[in-house]
């Protein structure tokens, strides 16, 4: 390419470097906070994100619930403002919402907003988090309860998926145990049970909070330290060691509705972990735009399902890869095989080079996209902060152009065997052709 067409073509968009860009100042506080200042001086916008490592990870059979009940509570009032009302005007008059997400890992808050608003937020938020008062609790419990419920059939069954896959895979971990917790629970918790959660897990050593934006980062941490300088600096919460079955995972519930839910798992490998990109690279092979191979094969091709989706769920010491469909309770049978075809291919055949670069070409830009998102900017450092350091975004663009074909076939080769497969059907599915699941599927992956 001549120069002249060559800058022609990056003033139409061409490559950038990307490297410098953009700029992070990590800072602990004295009380032990992680403290994430991120420079996007291109923005106009900016955010906040605070990570705490509270969820039902944390809890027992007797608390479970507990941590998403607090979640709800800290938006019913605070010291300085007494309710719900008062304290959600103040982040209205900032022109935005504050955002919290219950995870089984951990609990997040954020706030998307005008640069000219973050000091007054981190302020508010510290308020939230320190001084909850737990105003409204039996008003608020109800919502909880309807909320669980919706997780719920008829019979007060649990018919969620993905609660459903926790379960069999960890029946003794709170790792299976669900997000919401149960009704009876949730009936008998008071202010008392909450403040004293409160107290363990929002502790300073327990958070991580990143601010992204067109902002200084030196004044960033100051503000920072003014307004969470004084949270207890506590100790971090601790992980309970998973214990893996090693064998193969089936549970069927039997569910009246109109079709069959599926999901095929595979446990593979933890967030910072050598192969997560790989495996990212294989979710994006199966599932990452309307060409991909899960799309063709079982929509395009064949017509047998409307939804299909593959994901990748990551925690600190264990990830899994997950297809998952819904379909006519008489076709799951033919579902499945389309899964396990679909990964015996990855095992057994080397990505072809037009394909590769295709999904290469999505994963450059999904990750750029997150370069020029100040939400998700914000949440990288935060999130990832929970559980390892966190690195530059933009050492991850460094680390996906070291994958090969070969990697992908190699983690799929190690990862989708039958010793590490999971099923979970929620549907119509009679116990005969449980049998055959059992007895063909995973053969399929030896």
């Amino acid at each position: 390419m001549s120069s002249g067409k060559q800058k022609e073509t990056e003033r139409l968009g061409g490559p950038r470097d990307v490297s410098a860009s953009p700029r992070c100042t990590p800072a602990i506080l004295a009380n032990g906070m992680r403290v994430y200042a991120v420079e996007m001086p291109h923005l106009h916008t900016a955010s906040v994100a605070l990570y705490v490592r509270c969820g039902s990870r944390f809890e027992t059979r007797k608390t479970n619930g507990i941590s998403h009940f607090l979640e709800h509570m800290v938006f019913r009032g605070t010291a300085r403002y007494p309710d719900a009302y008062l304290l959600n005007r103040c982040f209205d008059r900032l022109g935005s919402s504050l955002d919290a997400t219950s995870f089984r890992d951990c609990t997040s808050f954020s706030i998307h907003l005008r640069p000219e608003g973050v000091d007054e937020a981190l302020r508010l938020i510290a308020d939230v988090v320190s001084s909850p008062t737990y105003q409204g609790l039996d008003i608020e419990r109800n919502v909880l309860i309807e909320e669980t419920l919706e997780y719920l059939d008829e019979d007060g069954r649990n018919v969620d998926l993905d609660d459903l896959e926790k379960a069999l895979r960890w029946p003794r971990h709170p790792l299976g145990m669900t997000i919401t917790g149960p009704v009876a629970n949730l009936e008998r918790f008071d202010a008392e049970d909450l403040d004293a959660h409160r107290r363990r897990f929002y502790v300073a050593s327990n958070m991580a909070l990143a601010v992204a934006g067109p902002i200084d980062p030196e004044s960033i941490v100051r503000a920072v330290d003014r307004h969470f300088g004084s949270v207890a600096s506590g100790t971090p919460a601790p992980l309970k060691p998973l214990s893996r079955p090693g064998k193969v995972l089936f549970r069927r519930v039997r569910n009246d509705n109109n079709q069959t839910e599926l999901r095929v798992s595979f446990e593979t490998v933890p967030a910072g972990h050598p192969d997560e990109l790989a495996c990212e690279l294989a979710r994006a092979i199966l599932d990452e735009g309307m060409t991909s191979r899960l799309q063709r094969r079982v929509c395009d091709e064949r017509g047998l399902a409307y939804d299909v989706r593959c994901t990748i769920e990551s925690y600190a010491d264990v990830g899994l890869f997950c297809l998952d469909g819904t379909i006519s309770h008489h076709r799951s049978w033919d579902l499945l095989e389309q899964f396990a075809d679909l990964l015996v291919e990855l095992k057994d055949e080397p990505v072809a080079d037009d394909e590769w670069e295709l999904v290469m070409s999505r994963a450059r830009w999904a990750l750029q996209t997150a370069l020029d998102d100040v939400d998700s900017v914000a949440h990288w450092y935060a999130g990832t902060a929970m559980y390892r350091p966190a690195e530059h975004l933009t050492a991850r663009l460094g680390q996906l152009e070291l994958i090969s074909p070969a990697d992908l076939q190699r983690v799929a080769r190690r990862y989708f065997v039958p010793e590490r497969l999971a099923v979970v059907c929620l549907g119509q599915v009679y116990p005969r052709e449980i049998k055959r699941w059992r007895d063909d599927l995973p053969q399929r992956f030896l």
